[in-house]
């Protein structure tokens, strides 16, 4: 013991000078990873990996099942979050599994890494936490655009994939439920010609920075980060974590100095992407489901009458299109008689009023009474 304290005392010498990044070979990992000082844990984990260490993977698996938000508490914020980030890193790469309860308790400070871990785990267990987060990210549209919302957002997309990839059961009928379709209506003047309105998707992209180095930190081991990606131009070099909806989702690992690009961050869930999944559980183009995301729809006014007939008469198609989609989940074994009878997308009807006034006002279009709950109406003038 008085031999593994020297060791120790001289290694902590060593890594008081600035770039120092290795420890030498006869320094015992355990008392890293046993040690209250985040930088000398974050040596451990480098060095557990970089000796593939059995005993100091037992130790960081340890680590990560009982940490906690207050875990270095006493410590720099950076610290501490750049120490576990290390540990993280270093139960990946030696393909460790960890705990539901562990995952879930990182997930909403580290959701890339938390990912990753669900994803290894029985399907039994992959399930449960996906089925939350698909859950908490409905809640998250309502959050202020702060990292918590940006996780949870992140975990919601990832799960829907994975629930959809699995076919898992009772998914079908959470995806069609919250999956809408918006009609947008253009009403004119008989002499007028088509309004054209964007209800999504209509913000052009902001240009795509490239990823930024900088200096390793002073003192440190090399640790690395995590990215969950969407569709990235990298893909082929990076690591597959699931295919669902012709979206590919990857994972690169980078250094932690690195301040990556958000370009290829998976979209949140919204009706382009869950109108995917659903494709995706039915194996069909996406094309091939009768109903888009958006549809459009333009009614010459003559009078209100003819009006009525004309939107009653889209309104019920596209209700239509939309039960022959659950009918189809329904076919495939996919929801329940239950589910079925209880199941279908929502339909936003959106009227813009966009007639041309004249000498006199045009008539008030009327309101249309939607006999199914999950139908909407909404006049814009």
């Amino acid at each position: 013991m008085r031999r593994l304290g020297l060791s120790l005392a001289a290694f902590l010498l060593l890594v008081s000078s600035a770039g120092f990044s290795q420890a030498p070979h006869d320094v015992a990992i355990e008392p890293l990873l046993r040690n209250p000082d985040p930088r000398l844990v974050a040596f451990g984990a480098y060095e557990t990996l970089r000796r593939h260490d059995e005993n100091g993977i037992t130790l960081l698996v340890g680590i990560v099942e009982h940490w906690t938000p207050d875990t270095w508490k006493n410590q720099d914020a950076s610290d501490a979050h750049d120490a576990l980030t290390a540990v993280l890193d270093a139960v990946i790469q030696m393909n460790e599994n960890v705990s539901p309860a562990a995952i879930r308790a990182l997930a909403p400070r580290y959701p890339d890494q938390a990912l990753i871990l669900a994803a290894r785990l029985p399907n039994e267990d992959r399930e449960m936490l996906f089925r939350a987060w698909y859950q908490g990210g409905k809640d998250a549209q309502r959050f202020k655009p702060d990292a918590a919302r940006r996780a949870r957002l992140l975990l919601a997309r990832v799960s829907a994939m994975m629930l959809a990839a699995d076919r898992a059961g009772g998914f079908a009928a959470d995806i069609l439920a919250d999956s809408e379709e918006r009609l947008a209506v253009s009403v004119i003047n008989t002499e007028g010609n088509p309004v054209p309105h964007c209800l999504m998707d209509c913000e052009n992209q902001r240009p795509c920075r490239t990823d930024m180095g900088y200096p390793p930190k002073s003192g440190w081991p090399p640790f690395y980060q995590y990215q969950i990606e969407e569709n990235s131009p990298s893909a082929e070099s990076d690591q597959p974590l699931v295919e669902a909806g012709d979206e590919h989702i990857t994972y690169r690992r980078e250094k932690a100095e690195m301040e990556l690009s958000q370009c290829f961050v998976p979209r949140p869930l919204d009706a382009a992407t869950r109108h995917q999944l659903l494709a995706e559980m039915l194996d069909v183009p996406v094309q091939a489901i009768p109903w888009g995301e958006q549809m459009n729809f333009t009614v010459p006014w003559i009078y209100e009458g003819q009006f009525f007939r004309e939107i009653s008469k889209q309104i019920d198609a596209q209700e239509k299109n939309l039960r022959a989609t659950v009918r189809a989940f329904h076919a495939k074994g996919l929801l329940t008689d239950s589910e079925f009878a209880a199941t279908r997308p929502r339909l936003e009807v959106i009227v813009f009023d966009d007639r041309v006034s004249g000498s006199t006002p045009n008539p008030a279009i009327p309101q249309y009474p939607a006999a199914d709950s999950r139908t909407s109406y909404e006049i814009k003038r």
